[in-house]
């Protein structure tokens, strides 16, 4: 019954069951590792997404604006050429009806000259001649007629003199209201010129600072769109890296298959013959205990 040892093979599942428990750890460890990556990248992506959607309705928001003023100062712009249009034509009928006024008054001191020398011809003493009493008398009464011409003559004169000074004054208080308002509406112009260069000067500012953030927001963009690509490879290769872990776990997990079969194929025959010793041991002990001194064996 003495044969060869063998080994015992119900170590063999321990041994294995401790070499796969780890692999199953480290499996389940880079599952995890796996999920957080990808957990991470969705949340990368809807954060840049956020952001590049918000630069963008900032970008339309600065750009409407802009527009918006553009408009606004081309406006102001035609509103002040149109004020100036305005205003020189204004100027232009003043000073042409001051040149008109002028010639007028001109033509008017002409008939004055002629009048005060008409005047002057008139009142001058006549010469008396060494002649009869008849020229006398008639000379008088020539006299006579033309002293009361006179007196109507430089009374219409006073008048025309008195009439002309008065638009004269009328002329110089026309022109100095004039002048005075050209004054005020040209500082009133100047004044809102210097707001508007103002305002034109903060649009630009502004137009700038937009600018100078438009082109921020394009080279964030451009760092986000390089970033993407470089999650996107990254998360490329981790979906190989994956793919091959999973490849590798499914053939783990194969081969520990067939060696647990393998285990239990050779476990099997081992435990039949161990039984079968067993019962044969068995037997044996309980013949050698009922074999009386006297040769009788009783049975059990």
């Amino acid at each position: 019954m003495g044969g060869a040892k063998r080994p015992k093979p119900s170590s063999d599942p321990a041994k294995w069951e401790a070499f796969y428990a780890p692999l199953v750890k480290l499996l389940k460890n880079q599952q995890g590792q796996l999920e957080t990556l990808l957990s991470e990248r969705k949340f990368l992506e809807k954060w840049i997404k956020k952001q590049h959607e918000s630069w963008t309705a900032n970008q339309r928001a600065y750009e409407t604006h802009i527009s918006e003023l553009k408009s606004c100062l081309e406006e102001k712009e035609m509103e002040l050429l149109m004020v100036a249009a305005k205003s020189e034509l204004m100027v232009g009928l003043k000073h042409r009806e001051s040149m008109v006024r002028k010639l007028k008054l001109e033509e008017t001191e002409d008939e004055l000259t002629d009048f005060r020398a008409l005047f002057d011809l008139l009142t001058a003493s006549p010469k008396q001649g060494t002649g009869s009493r008849r020229r006398t008398r008639s000379s008088t009464s020539k006299i006579a007629a033309p002293d009361t011409e006179s007196k109507r003559l430089k009374l219409k004169y006073e008048n025309l003199i008195s009439e002309k000074n008065a638009e004269i004054a009328m002329l110089l208080k026309e022109k100095t209201f004039i002048w005075n308002q050209f004054n005020m509406l040209e500082s009133k112009l100047t004044k809102k010129l210097k707001k508007k260069q103002a305002e034109v000067d903060q649009a630009n500012d502004k137009f700038a600072q937009v600018h100078t953030t438009v082109e921020q927001l394009r080279s964030s963009n451009i760092e986000k769109d390089v970033t993407i690509a470089k999650l996107q490879s990254s998360n490329t290769e981790k979906d190989e890296v994956i793919e091959k872990l999973e490849a590798r776990a499914s053939e783990l997990s194969q081969e520990l298959e067939d060696l647990k079969k393998k285990s239990q194929a050779v476990v099997t025959p081992v435990l039949r013959s161990c039984k079968g010793m067993a019962v044969k041991t068995v037997k044996k002990e309980l013949t050698a205990e009922n074999v009386r001194p006297n040769g009788k064996v009783y049975a059990c």
